[in-house]
């Protein structure tokens, strides 16, 4: 028999007719493989790259808009790759600002989200530009030079989960291909944001995993190998450096659960506590300075666009809508799921689909959402705690841990603030009914982690034959802490059953990984 010959794909430039409503082809390119490698995005800007007209491109998506008044300004913005200083490489990418309509909504989410890239798109890429010289192409809508990117590989690279952040991958290519990146600031184009908490946070979840897939990247190994001091500090700071900062921030205030627990339960507290008092009550202040650094870059914009009332308006505003609350919970998120891409690998594409806030999400989806990065380790660092307040010698020890109380707090509670009637009755009986259904629907009756807690499970607790040996190892020292807690717990006088049973409970679930690892049919095979 004859071998099968694989069909032969094309791109296709269609248009419909309008008097026949047929759909015609204008134009088509042979592909020689499957177009369906990499992620949808950034294969369909590069395929779509041979039917473009000009030199000159500009990608514009889904949730960005024009108007009018600016289009006439492109002619002075195409002008700018003509003018690069004798010397200097060529302007391969021009940035501008955007405008966040969604700000305009009147949801609390909806106004951080927008004021946080509304400073990112213009005070953070100004500084960037002149005089740091690190502005990237951070997404839409850049307008990039075609005959440049065309013999490099194109304005994306789609690789899946290492070019999760598909567009900043065009500026690390240009820079390290010769070309520069420049931003102006008299032309915008609209764009909307998330409105709501779970699309905002399964954002910050895309960013902060790209990142970590960058920092893994030969990219950012290649161009930093390049950059002299001043240069590679400012990218350090200005972009990757960020995530770094706040997984730092969020480990130690963990961190500092697990030695006063530790201290007390040695009996050392009273010896140790008094000297560092004011060392552990300045560290579990960090979360609270990310917060405050978070808030008053967006009030001096506002200060600086506006003057001084609105300033002090807006920051009022923020304070009093519960804004720290917000930024502790998203500061966790990018920690969480950058840590946790370095380690395992794994970052997913999120598709994001711009609803309002005006619907409620069921208690089952708060909960798969934010379980791994947000209600498990406050339910941790709430019996950690509770370990140290039961059975110190220090009476003040509240004095030092509220601040981590108060964390652990608004990891929990923020998903709640933030949905809509969470807390009225019938829809607390529905979200119990659902959640009721979710505990038992099998992993095989399809659906995903949203319909069954088996699947949710499946996808959320990788297994450490996908890590290496160092995810079950650091598994086994945290079982070994629980359990060696537990025991001398068992020798107080004053231990508690509750108290006993739910330390030992956290040193089985955190060597279940090990145990599932060397399970026949469940280590999962990958990277």
């Amino acid at each position: 028999s004859l071998p099968s010959v694989a069909p032969q794909l094309y791109a296709t430039l269609a248009r419909a007719d309008p008097l026949s409503a047929d759909v015609l082809n204008d134009a088509e390119v042979a592909l020689p493989g499957t177009p369906f490698i990499g992620e949808g995005k950034p294969e369909n800007q590069n395929i779509a790259i041979p039917f473009s007209f000009g030199e000159k491109l500009q990608v514009i998506d889904m949730n960005q808009e024009g108007y009018l008044e600016e289009a006439l300004k492109m002619r002075c913005l195409l002008r700018e790759f003509e003018l690069a200083p004798p010397g200097t490489p060529p302007r391969t990418i021009v940035g501008f600002t955007e405008h966040i309509f969604t700000q305009a909504s009147g949801f609390v989410a909806a106004i951080y989200m927008a004021m946080q890239e509304r400073y990112f798109c213009s005070f953070h890429q100004r500084v960037c530009d002149t005089p740091l010289d690190v502005r990237q192409h951070y997404g839409h809508p850049d307008v990039l030079d075609k005959v440049h990117f065309i013999p490099r590989g194109g304005i994306s690279k789609p690789s899946k989960e290492v070019n999760l952040n598909e567009d900043v991958f065009a500026a690390y290519n240009t820079t390290l291909r010769g070309g520069s990146i420049i931003f102006r600031e008299y032309l915008h184009v609209g764009k909307g944001r998330m409105t709501n908490l779970t699309e905002i946070f399964f954002f910050e979840v895309k960013l902060a995993q790209g990142a970590a897939e960058q920092c893994l990247s030969r990219d950012v190994y290649r161009l930093t190998r390049g950059m002299g001091l001043t240069r590679l500090l400012s990218f350090y700071y200005s972009g990757l450096g960020y995530y770094i900062h706040q997984v730092l921030v969020m480990r130690v205030t963990l961190f500092l659960g697990f030695v006063l627990a530790l201290l007390v339960v040695l009996g050392l507290d009273g010896q140790v506590l008094p000297s560092a008092s004011d060392s552990i009550g300045f560290i579990v202040f960090f979360p609270f300075a990310v917060t405050v650094a978070t808030i008053v870059p967006a009030a001096g914009m506002v200060l600086a666009e506006r003057g001084l009332l609105p300033a002090l308006a807006y920051f009022y505003h923020t304070v009093t809508s519960l804004a720290p609350v917000y930024y502790i919970f998203i500061t966790q998120a990018r920690a969480h799921f950058f840590a946790r891409t370095i380690r395992y690998g794994g970052a997913k594409y999120f598709v994001s689909t711009r609803t309002l806030s005006t619907s409620h999400v069921a208690f089952h989806e708060v909960f798969a959402a934010y379980a791994p990065s947000h209600f498990h380790p406050a339910v941790e660092l709430a019996i950690l705690l509770a370990v140290a307040q039961a059975f110190t010698t220090k009476t003040a020890l509240i004095g030092i841990t509220w601040a981590i109380w108060a964390i652990a707090a608004c990891w929990v509670v923020t998903p709640f603030i933030y949905n809509v009637q969470a807390f009225e009755r019938a829809t607390l009986a529905e979200d119990a009914r659902a959640f009721a259904r979710w505990l038992r629907t099998p992993e095989t009756s399809g659906g995903g982690a949203l319909k069954s807690w088996e699947a949710w499970w499946a996808a959320n607790n990788l297994t450490p034959t996908r890590a290496g040996w160092e995810a079950p190892a650091f598994n086994s020292v945290l079982g070994i802490y629980y359990l060696y807690m537990a025991t001398h717990l068992r020798a107080k006088v004053q231990a508690r059953g509750a108290v006993l049973a739910a330390v030992a409970a956290l040193g089985v679930v955190a060597v279940l990984p090990w145990v599932r690892a060397f399970t026949p049919g469940r280590a999962a095979s990958g990277r």
